[in-house]
């Protein structure tokens, strides 16, 4: 995970991470206690805040929260200028511009929340902040401008292969190559000692109807060494591939 994964906590929150960013969150969540605690403890915050009976709030409340929120807003934004971002490989750390709000601690949470709250008629509501926008992941690793590539051909079709800093992966076949009956291209991560994990696969349907078509992998990219396809029998998951690559690209 990258250094900053226990700061979407703020964001999970709030409901306010696109669908990338909840599939990373979701999955650190699951083996990090600190977060758990924290996200219960503001999700019981919130809830304290979204009674339904509206209240006339205080004088000065809105600026007082408007004034919390760029005081901690503005600290974490310099901390993040002054700490380098190096990656595994002296990449940069993965931080595309949709999501550099990630440095928002509980007080700027419940700031960013009252400050919604607050109507104009004096009233004091908690609402949802916003709808996320619904984003395919594996488009947004491809056009992740941090995101490490590779790219080969296969019969006419440019593959590109996109991996993010913390190992999330992606391809892209365009065009989208011949479908043939009764198979699927599966894809395959393989190791330096040779290794294969199957990594998901494009089913007729999925490539109906498309000039081209991408899908997330399954796994870690970073064990990768190189990325393969071989054709399987549709509707199946094959442990290891049943024939020699169709082609493979270099996980550089």
């Amino acid at each position: 995970m990258s250094e900053s994964i226990h700061d979407l906590v703020g964001v999970y929150a709030l409901d306010a991470v696109d669908d990338l960013e909840r599939h990373r969150f979701e999955t650190h969540l699951a083996t990090c206690a600190r977060c758990r605690s924290e996200l219960e403890l503001m999700r019981s915050t919130l809830e304290g805040l979204s009674l339904d009976t509206a209240q006339v709030p205080p004088p000065g409340l809105r600026s007082k929260v408007l004034a919390a929120f760029a005081e901690d807003i503005a600290q974490e934004t310099g901390a993040d200028e002054r700490a380098p971002a190096r990656g595994r490989t002296g990449d940069r750390v993965h931080r595309p511009a949709a999501v550099r709000r990630r440095g928002i601690s509980r007080r700027a949470v419940l700031a960013a929340a009252a400050t919604a709250a607050i109507a104009g008629v004096g009233t004091v509501t908690v609402r949802r902040l916003r709808e996320p926008q619904s984003v395919d992941p594996a488009e947004q690793i491809l056009a992740d401008d941090q995101a490490r590539r590779s790219t080969a051909t296969y019969r006419g079709s440019q593959v590109t292969v996109a991996w993010t800093s913390d190992g999330l992966g992606a391809v892209r076949f365009d065009p989208v190559p011949q479908s043939i009956a009764g198979k699927a291209y599966t894809m395959w991560l393989i190791n330096g000692a040779g290794g294969t994990a199957n990594a998901g696969a494009l089913t007729t349907s999925q490539m109906s109807h498309r000039s081209s078509v991408s899908m997330q992998l399954r796994g870690d990219l970073r064990r990768a060494k190189t990325f393969g396809v071989t054709l399987e029998p549709s509707g199946t998951t094959p442990q290891a591939p049943t024939s020699p690559p169709l082609f493979v690209v270099e996980l550089v």
